[in-house]
């Protein structure tokens, strides 16, 4: 894209301080280089990724229930961003669910319903709102935030040190 418009700059470190407007352009021009289909992935689909999908053992965070063997939170990352894959990965082999930081979602702010009668399967909420959903928890986070469960909705145009990306594919059909 050019430029790296994070506080904390490296090779290995997540890339943050960009909206999702800029997700949304950096995809587009992956999309165009690449040649494949790359998309942020929807609310559901991060969560099913953080749980460690199929093989996941149902841990509070991304793939133990001891946040300091898989997450960089308030109390551990000692008010910095650290590099990706230092700590223990979840069971699909995926790095940094829980802490580091937060990361954006496709779907825009929704509130769950009291009275959920179904299994939606994958939704994805676009109802025009301006906020949309990041995941995961970040470096300057306490522990109440980083449970994979935790919901988080910032403004599309929100650029923080706390907030970077992660990316899906689709697949070919």
């Amino acid at each position: 894209m050019g430029e790296n418009p994070s506080k904390f700059k490296g090779y290995r470190l997540p890339v943050t301080n960009i909206s999702w407007h800029d997700c949304q352009n950096f995809i587009l021009r992956l999309n165009q280089y690449s040649g494949r289909t790359f998309r942020l992935p929807t609310e559901a689909e991060w969560e099913y990724a953080a749980r460690g999908g199929r093989l996941g053992r149902n841990t509070l965070y991304a793939g133990s229930d001891r946040l300091d063997d898989v997450g960089w939170y308030d109390a551990n990352a000692h008010h910095a961003l650290h590099e990706v894959g230092l700590l223990t990965p979840n069971e699909l082999g995926l790095y940094d669910m829980t802490g580091n930081v937060h990361e954006w979602c496709a779907d825009a702010f929704y509130r769950y319903s009291a009275n959920v009668s179904g299994y939606e399967g994958n939704p994805i909420h676009h109802d025009g709102s301006l906020r949309r959903m990041t995941r995961g928890g970040s470096w300057l986070n306490g522990l109440g935030f980083m449970r994979i469960a935790q919901r988080c909705a910032d403004n599309a145009d929100m650029r923080s040190s706390t907030i970077g990306l992660r990316l899906a594919m689709s697949s070919m059909v």
